[in-house]
């Protein structure tokens, strides 16, 4: 015999999410609820967090300052990640962006300088205002063909980055994009010489890319296999 009751809750428990803190005790996140907002900004006990599957927005701020996490699943049902989401999470190692993400607001990362690798889905069109800012543990990045455009500061002070794969969707680089990007050693661009002197890159703070011989990261051109 089914027990209708028992049976939803069984699996009502299964897809709920969790926060774990630096002692042991754990808080349900509870499936239904679909956004978080900033109730847990500036936590220092968090070191885990996995979201229910209902949730679709990260708002803005909600984790920031949240020193002690080193993990969090994002969700499918995830759409947008708020400007400073996480900013300031100097204990997070990685971090990967489901397909479903289709907008990371600026500073989402913001001083993440934990953090070694980062998968960007082929969702996201711009790579917004210091978006990696900060991330001193960043190695290397590879950009999706869907991304047009890198803000200002979107990679300012990563200053252990020495690979990155840009496609030939790019078509501007804001100011300051790779400022202080002292180990920038190889850009792997998808397109021809040619298509990269069409890019609008702002020369200020972007030395690595525009600066004399001297200063510049090596380019690949037609670059097709990823980093």
């Amino acid at each position: 015999m089914k027990i209708q009751g028992v049976a939803e809750t069984k699996n009502r428990r299964d897809i709920n999410g969790k926060i774990v803190c630096a002692d042991g005790k754990e808080r349900v996140l509870p499936y239904g609820i679909t956004t978080l907002l900033k109730a847990h900004r500036g936590n220092k006990d968090i070191v885990e967090i996995i979201f229910p599957e209902s949730i679709n927005s990260f708002g803005g701020g909600v984790f920031e300052g949240c020193v002690s996490l080193t993990d969090i699943v994002i969700p499918d049902s995830v759409t947008s990640i708020e400007e400073r989401a996480f900013s300031g999470c100097k204990s997070l190692i990685s971090i990967k962006i489901p397909d479903s993400v289709e907008f990371i607001g600026d500073r989402a990362f913001y001083g993440c300088s934990s953090i070694k690798n980062v998968a960007i889905p082929n969702s996201i069109i711009e790579i917004g205002r210091s978006l990696f800012n900060g991330c001193i543990s960043l190695e290397e990045i590879t950009l999706p063909d869907s991304v047009t455009s890198i803000s200002n500061g979107a990679f300012d002070g990563c200053a252990s980055l020495r690979n990155i794969f840009i496609p030939d969707s790019i078509d501007y680089i804001g100011f300051w994009a790779f400022k202080f990007c002292y180990n920038l050693k190889n850009i792997y661009y998808e397109g021809s010489h040619s298509d990269w002197k069409q890019i609008k890159i702002e020369k200020e703070g972007n030395e690595k890319l525009v600066g004399n011989i001297f200063e510049r990261a090596k380019i690949h051109y037609n670059y097709k296999e990823g980093i």
